[in-house]
């Protein structure tokens, strides 16, 4: 196995390659991807709305416009969701 350490310490774009290659992504793509300002603007306007929806770290969800932050089990989403569900 790849230590993805290693090479994000020694080469960012080789490792981000390396990782993206896994996909089927050539490195052609990558370039695309990391030059491409549409994108990033794109990008950067996702992140600032959910900055203003407090969102700081993810994963974070939203179940009726109440932000749940942090990895759930089944059992905890289930323990959201389900007396809203037998509400309905």
């Amino acid at each position: 196995m790849t230590n993805f350490r290693s090479l994000l310490a020694s080469d960012a774009t080789g490792a981000l390659n390396s990782i993206m290659g896994m996909t089927g992504m050539s490195a052609d793509e990558v370039e695309s991807c990391l030059t491409d300002q549409a994108l990033l603007d794109k990008i950067t306007a996702v992140a600032e709305s959910g900055r203003k929806l407090g969102v700081d770290s993810t994963p974070t969800f939203f179940v009726n416009g109440k932000p749940y932050k942090g990895s759930m089990t089944i059992e905890q989403f289930s323990a959201i969701l389900d007396p809203l569900l037998a509400a309905e």
